[in-house]
């Protein structure tokens, strides 16, 4: 459909570990040098629509995979056994046999990270699975013990269709597979953004996912257990009999029905294939498709030991080269000092920063987010403005869904505008494991994209809408503390202690 150029920036970009901006200092256009394999300026014309809702970003999915002639490529590090992850993978089921029933070769891959207890997306689906010719991986298998390694996981999270053709698209962006992400959870949900792109972008992407799934630290996801054969240990008022082998037995025949129901079709999965659709609908219309004229590709490598730039330096060069603005909305806002001295720094320089993160009566992630209000806070002193965000999703909300009453939304979204015409979205946060290669991440950041720039803005702006403003104190506009009791009194924890572990497990 499109056609474009890729261009590699000159090597030896002077490398940081902690991304400081003022060592950053892109090149011509605002874009930093980079390695060609992982970062990638890509010329050319690319269609992109910012998705900032479950429905759109769920039908959309859904949609991609109803339309796929060549190939399906998935890659996450959440994807829950729900019943959005469960309505993927049937919809995924029914593509393969409608494709094999035409006698067309159709590779559906998905790579998951392997997580520290292991994903829901277990053997048993892999077994199953492998009976309609979808291979699964997964990224970086260890034990837990192993301190040294486990730490580091697969945070990427993008969906491509059709690779190397006319007809490809991607969707990239924070939202990992779940209820939760696609305002389906009853209680809990999050506002997320991802982007849909279309162009040749798609193939740059497709070919690090290629790579990932072809490196040292992926493997090929194991069968299941053999059915667990009932053994005799003895007199049962010995200790004995068969009630081990009984119940070992019982919970195998109880995860392969659970798996069957999950990727079996159903009325359930039907209906709420027509709901999200019809929700979708309406949605969609928020965020009009725009066109741009060139995407920088940012990826971090699957061998996080690799030297080399990151998605992170690519982050704060965009920062470093900022005139005017920043906007930015991150759920996990925790720069590090370096980091957080040269973002006071641009403040100090007339720059106009405006931060969104969660208010913690939005999320029950109470820890990390108190952590992200701390530095947020310093943001405030430093004289940026900053947003507590705690969503109702009054507008997003999936008719047929049954809702508690103090149901909540918070921000997942990773993003960032600069200067009104240089927009970043992707799964790279302002924290220390995405920012010093804990995570290996992905982005996609559009120079000189006024209008996708605004579209962007404009989706900032409706949680800006749903936030509260707090000043260098943690006051709202009436002078009242908002959400940030117990800051001073853990404060040597959060920096000393907190902070610390993050970066003693480099």
């Amino acid at each position: 459909m499109f056609s474009a150029v890729i261009e590699a920036q000159p090597r030896g970009f002077p490398s940081t570990s902690h991304a400081v901006p003022k060592k950053s200092t892109p090149s011509n256009n605002g874009i930093a040098p980079r390695d060609e394999d992982y970062i990638q300026l890509v010329k050319g014309p690319h269609d992109v629509q910012i998705q900032d809702n479950g429905s759109v970003a769920l039908d959309s999915r859904l949609s991609m995979i109803e339309r796929a002639q060549k190939d399906i490529s998935i890659e996450s590090y959440i994807f829950k056994a729900d019943q959005s992850g469960c309505l993927i993978l049937n919809t995924l089921i029914k593509k393969a046999r409608q494709m094999r029933a035409k006698g067309k070769k159709f590779p559906i891959r998905i790579m998951l990270d392997k997580q520290l207890f292991g994903p829901d997306i277990d053997s048993f689906f892999v077994h199953e699975m492998a009976k309609e010719g979808i291979e699964l991986r997964y990224y970086n298998v260890t034990h837990a013990i192993n301190m040294g390694k486990v730490t580091h996981r697969n945070h990427k999270k993008t969906f491509m269709i059709d690779s190397g053709s006319d007809n490809s698209e991607l969707i990239l962006g924070g939202r990992n597979i779940g209820d939760e992400y696609f305002d389906l959870h009853k209680s809990a949900n999050f506002t997320d953004i991802d982007v849909h792109i279309e162009g040749a972008a798609v193939s740059k992407v497709q070919k690090i996912y290629d790579r990932f799934w072809s490196s040292a630290q992926v493997t090929s996801g194991e069968d299941r257990p053999d059915k667990p054969r009932l053994t005799y240990s003895g007199p049962p008022h010995h200790g004995g009999g068969f009630a081990q082998s009984q119940s070992q037995r019982a919970a195998w025949e109880r995860n392969v029905k659970e798996v069957t129901n999950c990727l079996a079709d159903s009325p359930h999965k039907q209906a709420l294939r027509t709901a999200v659709a019809k929700k979708a609908k309406t949605m969609a219309k928020k965020n009009p498709v725009v066109r741009t004229n060139s995407v920088l590709v940012a990826s971090d490598t699957p061998d996080w030991k690799a030297a080399g730039r990151t998605l992170g330096d690519e982050m704060y060069a965009q920062i470093a080269a900022a005139k005017k603005s920043v906007v930015i909305e991150n759920p996990y806002f925790i720069p590090q000092d370096s980091e957080n001295d040269a973002l006071k720094t641009k403040i100090g320089q007339g720059v106009k920063m405006e931060l969104v993160v969660n208010s913690r009566k939005a999320t029950p992630e109470f820890g990390i987010t108190s952590i992200a209000l701390y530095r947020a806070i310093g943001i405030a002193k430093a004289g940026g403005e900053v947003h507590l965000y705690k969503g109702s999703g009054a507008q997003d909300r999936i008719p047929g869904v049954a809702y508690d009453d103090d149901v909540r939304w918070a921000t997942h979204s990773k993003t960032m505008v600069v200067d009104g015409k240089t927009a970043y979205v992707g799964s790279g946060n302002f924290d220390p494991r995405s920012i010093n290669r804990l995570n290996s991440e992905i982005g996609l950041i559009f120079p000189d994209s006024p209008e996708l720039s605004k579209s962007l803005t404009s989706s900032i702006r409706r949680r800006i809408s749903e936030s509260t403003q707090i000043d260098g104190e943690g006051r709202g506009r009436d002078g009242t503390k908002v959400d940030t009791a117990n800051y001073v009194n853990i404060l040597q924890f959060i920096k000393v202690g907190g902070m610390q572990l993050f970066e003693d497990q480099l």
